[in-house]
């Protein structure tokens, strides 16, 4: 249906009536009760202090208020029921109610039809059976922008909808017949058979999309943690390095840059977006020193590669004309011919790449100018600056540094990653600083982000495609040429989905919580890379990624072979190994074998303390096995407990009637 369908089943009632949760907002949670494991996380990061399996109590207190209550329940009527002192209590309490209020997010169609019928002169009322405390459920309304007139919530009534006794309460405190009125909500019992026995009429709101949609579990769930951590850490950079301005390289820069702009919008005016990719910085590479070397250097890695391959990645026009030239010094020349990477430094084909770089001469200073006067027009050598990027191997920056110093220029710049590769540590030292080694712990979590690097750049694209070269405009400034952005245009209403609902985490979650997630950010986004849901797993492999191989998906849909999981075997062209095995029903115990084996790989391969991958999988192990026994036991005292706590009742009422 409709919103204007919606809308005039609407018009014919003076009163409207708006179920709050599932009908115009949602949680941010798959479940109501991981609220409770937020708030314990609040609680402890706040106050510096835990109340282990604070979800577990939080359940069993509000079934025991039920339980012992003859009518419906506050938040205070439950809190009253858990074992904490009356300071934690109030404290948790609290938070309890500012987590419900930061983890929703409005239904944006059915908040857009609750204001029109406000603006058309309706009267609006919310209908809620709710727990919470009239001030969170007016907090929660006005964050999501909705206007009414009258608020009925099941704890302050002490009825419910889902008796059926909260209607007749609005009907006799409004003094208005129940054909004045129409109900919407979520829920077939409670918002639809309720209100229709006693003559309400009741619709089935709609839905912009549906809850825990893979969108929101990445973006607000994911992405925006880990975007919040970056940029808090960001910013305390910037300050202990005394960086007068923040560079964001395109592509991925973009939306690193639109996140901290959101938690710091005072300091938009230190942020720039600065296209400073391999495409840019190749040509002016080769001009100078020991171009060749430089080359090897900013080839993508691959086993195999063409001379015509070679061609279209250093953006030759005329590449009939260059293979003339080289097939007069060197006779036979077949540029389809494919060698590999290990034969590229063979003195045959350097002798051909000489060739390449004087039929190239000219482009190659052309380049080397507009790429000078380019970073002067964005000011590059005014300020101390941080130049933030998903760089892994720091190959961008050594470069553009070199360039730099080949021509003399003086520059203060600080290489600012999300992880780095140890060769990268160990080419730009103290010249560059990296997120994963400063804020987690986890001895595999750096290692895990570079397998999945570019699973993560896609969310973090601007909407146009690579940066090729660099072009004089019609004032002769340099403009940047980009690339068609082709078949990745399909990928932008799934990343603008994912980078809203991101959004909406930095503007939800209160700073002070931001600034203590770091860890738990990069261990929630490594188990997402890691082990991903099928839910997940399907919505990202929707997206598109162009490189020198050609357009593919992140996740293909060649057959599936056990061999991907326990041999050194990748199923072809498929970016997000994990994803496909989800998606082909891999059991999570074989998943884990995979991690396992990757990590192992990876171990041996970086020379990696192999006591450490050891230590690791006990720890991982134990911790699990803790936690869990802790669980079972208290949920078994639970259960008992309100068990006899039922009896007794029952008992009671039974003395009573007799």
């Amino acid at each position: 249906m409709s919103r204007d369908d919606f809308i005039s089943i609407l018009l014919p009632f003076q009163y409207v009536s708006f179920d709050l949760f599932d009908t115009l907002m949602f949680r941010t949670v798959s479940q109501p009760a991981m609220i409770f494991d937020i708030a314990e996380e609040w609680y402890r990061i706040r106050f510096d202090k835990q109340i282990n399996q604070f979800r577990l109590k939080r359940e069993y207190a509000e079934n025991e208020a039920r339980n012992l209550s003859n009518k419906e329940i506050t938040i205070e009527d439950i809190y009253k029921r858990i074992s904490l002192s009356s300071i934690d209590r109030k404290r948790m309490m609290e938070i309890e109610c500012e987590c419900e209020s930061s983890n929703c997010i409005a239904n944006p169609i059915m908040v857009d039809i609750a204001n029109k019928c406000y603006q058309a002169g309706k009267t609006i009322i919310i209908t809620t059976d709710m727990y919470l405390p009239h001030e969170t459920i007016y907090r929660i309304l006005s964050k999501i922008g909705v206007s009414f007139h009258h608020l009925f919530i099941s704890g302050e009534e002490g009825v419910t909808k889902q008796s059926g006794k909260l209607f007749p309460v609005i009907l006799n405190k409004l003094n208005i017949k129940a054909d004045d009125l129409i109900h919407i909500g979520d829920d077939d019992n409670n918002d639809i058979a309720q209100p229709e026995k006693i003559g309400i009429k009741a619709a089935k709101r709609l839905v912009s999309f549906m809850p825990n949609h893979p969108a929101q579990t990445i973006g607000y769930n994911i992405l925006g943690p880990f975007m919040a951590s970056f940029c808090l850490w960001l910013h305390r950079v910037k300050e202990e390095e005394k960086l007068n301005k923040l560079y964001f390289v395109a592509r991925e820069g973009y939306f690193m840059k639109v996140a901290y702009e959101t938690l710091f919008p005072e300091e938009k005016h230190l942020c720039e977006y600065i296209h400073l990719n391999k495409n840019i910085l190749r040509l002016p590479s080769l001009y100078g020193e020991q171009p060749f070397k430089t080359f090897l250097s900013m080839l993508p890695p691959r086993k195999d590669y063409s001379w015509m391959e070679l061609f279209l990645f250093l953006h030759i026009k005329n590449i009939e004309q260059l293979c003339s030239h080289i097939k007069k010094h060197v006779g036979s020349f077949d540029e389809n011919k494919k060698f590999s990477g290990a034969n590229l430094s063979e003195e045959h084909h350097q002798e051909i790449f000489k060739l390449v770089i004087e039929f190239l001469n000219s482009d190659i200073e052309e380049q080397r100018g507009l790429l000078i006067q380019y970073l002067k027009n964005k000011k590059l050598f005014s300020y101390q600056v941080g130049l933030i990027n998903n760089s892994l191997n720091g190959n961008g920056q050594s470069i553009l540094e070199k360039i730099l110093s080949h021509e003399k220029i003086s520059y203060h710049i600080k290489g600012i990653q999300v992880s780095a590769t140890q060769a990268c540590r160990t080419t730009l030292g103290k010249r560059m600083r990296d997120f994963f080694s400063e804020n987690t712990r986890h001895p595999y979590a750096s290692n895990i982000f570079i397998d999945h690097a570019l699973i993560i750049e896609h969310l973090l694209f601007e909407n146009a495609g690579t940066a090729l070269y660099l072009k004089k405009g019609e004032d002769a400034k340099p403009i940047v040429i980009c690339d068609e952005i082709g078949v990745e245009e399909k990928n932008i209403v799934f990343k603008e989905e994912i980078q809203r609902f991101a959004i909406q985490y930095l503007q939800n979650t209160p700073i002070d919580i931001q600034k203590n997630i770091a860890a738990k950010a990069i261990s929630n986004l490594c188990s997402f890379l890691s082990f991903p849901s099928k839910a997940e797993a399907s919505f990202i492999r929707q997206f598109y990624d162009v490189d020198i191989d050609g357009n593919n998906h992140l996740i293909n849909e060649k057959p599936f072979s056990k061999r991907y999981i326990y041999f050194k075997d990748k199923p072809p062209y498929a970016r997000w190994i994990e994803g496909y095995l989800v998606l082909h029903d891999v059991s999570s115990m074989e998943m884990r074998l995979f991690l396992l084996r990757r990590i192992l790989l990876n171990t041996l391969s970086n020379n990696s303390n192999i006591l450490a991958f050891l230590t690791y999988i006990v720890s991982a192990s134990f911790y699990k096995l803790t936690n869990l026994s802790s669980y079972l036991f208290y949920k078994s005292y639970c259960f008992i407990k309100l068990r006899i706590i039922i009896i007794k009742k029952l008992v009671q009422h039974d003395e009573h009637t007799h």
